[in-house]
C-alpha cells in the first residue's frame, strides 16, 4: 500500500504517467543510497583529513622547537640525547608510580 501511495505521489509531483512513476521512484531511492554512502564518505575524509592536521601541527610544533633550540646553541646530538632520556623515562615510569626521575 505504502509503495503504491508512493507511486501515484511520484506521478502527479513529476507530472508523469503512473506507468513510469515506479521506475522514477526507484531511481529516486538508489540516489538517495548513493547520497548516503557519499556523505559517509565524505565524513570518513574529512575525520581523515582533521588526522591529518593534527598530525602536520605537531610536526611543525616540533621542528619550531628544534629551530630554537639549534638557535640557543644546542646541538642535534644534544637534542638527541634529551629525547632519549625523556623516551626512557617516559618508558619506565606511569602516571601512577612514584618511580619517575629525570636525568
Amino acid at each position: 500500500m505504502a509503495y503504491h501511495s508512493a507511486v501515484i505521489k511520484r506521478a502527479d509531483e513529476d507530472g508523469i504517467p503512473v506507468c513510469s512513476a515506479p521506475y522514477r521512484l526507484m531511481m529516486d531511492i538508489d540516489y538517495y543510497n548513493k547520497l548516503g554512502g557519499l556523505k559517509k564518505e565524505l565524513n570518513d575524509t574529512f575525520m581523515n583529513l582533521q588526522m591529518v592536521n593534527l598530525v602536520a601541527a605537531r610536526q611543525n610544533t616540533a621542528a619550531n622547537i628544534v629551530m630554537r633550540l639549534l638557535s640557543f646553541g644546542i646541538t642535534e646530538d644534544q637534542i638527541l640525547n634529551a629525547c632519549r632520556v625523556i623516551e626512557m623515562n617516559g618508558r619506565n615510569s606511569s602516571p601512577y608510580s612514584n618511580n619517575f626521575h629525570f636525568g
